[in-house]
């Protein structure tokens, strides 16, 4: 795949230098935004150029730099570029050593100290991290970092890199990183262990840390999918006030979350977290009654240090929130960042009642679909309870944007409305980075690349964990055709809400970008478990894309019946249609106008063009975007057709919807280069 260098357009003395191997580079992405999140400045080289200039720069950025970190992995230890590097930082005095794999430094660079991030899960606010913030800072203050002890092995791993989860790995570990649109606008750079011998020291126990904690996902004692929501709101708000305190370790959502339904007991799944303490609870509502239980367990002997049961009015819920986290901090005997008179929860009302609507409606939207309806519904609702609340005008103005989408608003009606809750929400809280992300997306939908970059830049400097501005920002790095890094995005919005099932499915359509047809089936599975029952059509493309036209021809129909997207009259005939295009009986408008609804349907109309082969009517309906939803404008980088950026009219269409130019000023997407004589060409 060829990648885009990125113009540099200022220096700056950073203070952290990181040295890596090219194949670790998206591992190092993550680590770059972990530490860009705790306030350093870091210069990596994002992109793969060659030439002198490069490499003097490498050298002066080197040279300047106040640390040097060095990310040891299989590759990283064979390349002598890294060692290199490795030794001008351990000459200079200001080497930090990670293995970001496993795998030991090289013979030559084991006398210093190495910390371990090798099961590190990607969260800026994990113990890896903060190891790797107190070398920095030594390094940055002239400290010296402790060496290993002789023969050691990682040549000596931190003793809290030690305390690594032990047992089976449940989940999936998905990666984190907030980039903002520097890495493709070049703004700057703020960027198997060896065989054992027989005198191999024994591996020391693992320890458990007192002040460790699994919060895990509370259970909803009904059926009511609303009651889930406030469920899951609870359980995640308390994780993060809990992740606050300084002196205790809590395990990130996407491994304590993983044990959701488990059969298996809170010993055993404390014991596979490797944490000392389970936090467990469930919620209960009955009309405008609450009832909350929550037991703080001890994983060693199963006995509950604390316990309680909240029966309250609904209103309650932030109080019985609040009164959870300081018993558990007074339990654990660790410090809260709070005094008692002072709420923990900042979650932007102090309107229980509103906020339980607001979860209601972040969920809803999630799921997408008819969902979005309702969940226009419940950010309304909230905003009734509480007209200053800006967290619900900024979910409203979300779920109105894509309206369009999902609910055929007219596309102007639902901008004007998105835009107009953004602003009210940025009004009433301008530190809220959603509302900036809505601004943006709606920039990028009429194709203006500049506005909408710039708008994503300031979002994510706002929050650069805020999964709004995360999924949209990968969406637009997708049309521009910066698929890597865009996939990257998702991959760091999943690790926040790993069950959300819009984030899973839009990290399918990047998988299916880069030709992993395999994960894009299985993300778009996720995405429908979560909810999303229109992603089995997603699937549906994929099998059709693979070839198996007849079996899943007759599915897609099928699925589009069970969709309402059909008539069950029109399966058989919707069936022989896919069969008649794909094989080349038949053109598209041939033969698509014997499904009225869907002829009208430009997004899907395009699609069947591309399955078609007919590259230059996909092209062109991509490019008019009759609704103005850029549903299908990502689909110019799959390889559903064969040649489709090799065809003559991929240049006009670059050009008219300003592609082109973006590129020329930008650096060039993934998929095409530059021409010497001038122009460009793609794979």
């Amino acid at each position: 795949m060829l990648l885009a260098p990125c113009p540099v357009r200022f220096q700056i003395v950073a203070d952290v230098f990181i040295s890596y191997a090219r194949p670790d580079r998206e591992k190092i992405e993550i680590l770059a935004s972990a530490l860009q999140q705790q306030g350093f400045s870091v210069w990596w080289d994002r992109q793969v150029s060659g030439g002198d200039n490069f490499s003097t720069e490498i050298e002066r950025e080197l040279e300047l730099a106040a640390s040097v970190i060095v990310a040891w992995s299989d590759s990283g230890s064979k390349s002598n570029w890294v060692k290199d590097e490795a030794s001008v930082g351990a000459k200079a005095g200001k080497l930090i050593a990670v293995s970001i794999d496993g795998t030991d430094p090289p013979l030559g660079y084991r006398q210093f100290h190495c910390l371990d991030l090798s099961q590190w899960p990607g969260n800026p606010k994990d113990a890896e991290v903060a190891e790797v913030v107190r070398a920095i800072k030594a390094k940055i203050a002239g400290e010296s970092i402790p060496v290993a002890a002789p023969g050691s092995p990682m040549g000596g791993r931190s003793p809290a890199i030690s305390r690594k989860m032990t047992g089976v790995i449940i989940s999936v570990v998905v990666l984190v990183v907030a980039l903002g649109f520097m890495a493709i606008r070049g703004k700057g750079e703020s960027i198997q262990h060896p065989a054992a011998t027989e005198n191999a020291p024994v591996p020391p126990q693992v320890l458990v840390d007192d002040k460790s904690i699994a919060v895990l996902p509370f259970a909803s004692m009904s059926s009511s999918e609303e009651d889930q929501f406030l469920a899951d709101g609870l359980s995640e708000e308390l994780l993060n006030v809990l992740a606050q305190i300084n002196d205790l370790k809590v395990v990130s959502r996407t491994s304590s979350f993983a044990f959701r339904d488990s059969e298996l007991g809170v010993q055993q799944i404390g014991e596979t977290l490797n944490v000392a303490h389970v936090l467990e609870g469930s919620v209960r509502r009955s009309g405008d009654r609450l009832r909350i239980t929550a037991q703080l367990i001890n994983v060693d002997d199963g006995y509950h240090l604390w316990s309680d049961t909240y029966d309250r009015d609904s209103d309650d819920v932030l109080a019985i929130q609040d009164d959870i986290a300081r018993r558990v901090s007074k339990a654990l005997q660790s410090a809260l960042v709070s005094d008692d008179d002072v709420p923990l929860f900042d979650v932007g009302t102090g309107n229980g009642q509103a906020y339980r609507l607001y979860l209601e409606g972040r969920a809803l939207l999630n799921r997408r679909g008819l969902d979005v309806a309702k969940a226009i519904s419940r950010f309304e609702e909230a905003i009734a309870l509480d007209p200053e609340y800006a967290r619900a005008y900024a979910g409203l103005s979300s779920a109105h944007l894509v309206s369009s989408n999902y609910l055929r608003t007219p596309t102007s009606i639902a901008r004007k409305r998105a835009e107009s809750n953004a602003h009210k929400a940025i009004e009433l809280n301008p530190a809220l980075s959603e509302p900036v992300a809505v601004l943006a997306m709606s920039e990028i939908e009429q194709n203006n690349w500049e506005a909408g970059v710039d708008l994503f830049d300031r979002a994510l400097a706002l929050d650069p964990g805020d999964v709004v501005a995360l999924q949209w920002s990968a969406e637009a790095l997708m049309y521009l055709g910066y698929i890597d890094l865009a996939l990257a995005r998702m991959k760091s919005a999943l690790a926040i809400e790993p069950e959300s099932a819009i984030l899973n499915l839009v990290t399918g359509n990047a998988c299916v970008l880069v030709g992993d047809l395999d994960a894009g089936f299985e993300y778009y599975e996720l995405a429908r478990q979560y909810g999303m029952a229109h992603a089995v059509l997603n699937q549906g493309l994929i099998e059709l894309q693979r070839g198996e036209v007849q079996s899943a021809a007759r599915d897609f129909a099928r699925n589009m019946y069970a969709m309402q997207f059909l008539a069950e009259e029109e399966v058989e005939p919707m069936t022989e249609f896919l069969k008649s295009i794909i094989s080349g009986e038949k053109s598209v408008d041939g033969s698509i106008e014997a499904f009225p609804a869907l002829a009208a349907d430009d997004d899907f109309r395009a699609v069947m063009y591309l399955y078609a082969g007919e590259v230059r009517s996909a092209l062109q309906m991509i490019e008019i975007d009759v609704d103005k939803d850029k549903d299908t404008f990502f689909k110019v980088w799959s390889d559903i057709v064969p040649g489709i950026r090799q065809d003559p009219y991929f240049l006009t269409f670059a050009q008219n919807t300003g592609l082109l130019e973006y590129w020329q000023a930008h650096g060039w997407p993934d998929k095409c280069q530059p021409l010497e004589e001038g122009g460009f060409e793609c794979i």
